[in-house]
């Protein structure tokens, strides 16, 4: 594996994805009382696979949508409860794929003998 092929920067356009619905995420956390927020949603995993196929995976590109479900009578249709888990398995996602850059990073420094 060379450093900036095909397998890195798919890790690093996952980053990129996972790093958008971070954000997203936290957006909604802090619009959890706003009335008529309607929550963000994020999605690129179909993108990446399709980006990967092409062997081009920096072209990944990211969908955010606004979430089509129910709302609360005050027009708002966050649920802190699925937030939370979402950000919390983000978290996860985001900690192994920087584990696999880690990983290949290091094989490159131990065949550099350092």
């Amino acid at each position: 594996m060379i450093i900036g092929g095909t397998h890195t920067q798919a890790l690093g356009s996952a980053l990129r994805g996972l790093d958008a619905r971070r954000k997203a995420h936290e957006h909604n956390i802090a619009n959890v009382e706003t009335p008529n927020f309607r929550a963000r949603e994020v999605s690129f995993e179909g993108s990446l696979k399709r980006a990967i196929a092409s062997g081009r995976p920096s072209t990944m590109g990211l969908t955010t949508r606004r979430s089509v479900e129910a709302t609360r009578p005050d027009g708002n249709n966050v649920r802190l409860d699925r937030e939370v888990v979402g950000l919390e398995q983000n978290a996860l996602e985001y900690r192994l794929m920087t584990q696999a850059i880690n990983h290949a990073y290091g094989r490159l420094r131990a065949s550099l003998g350092r």
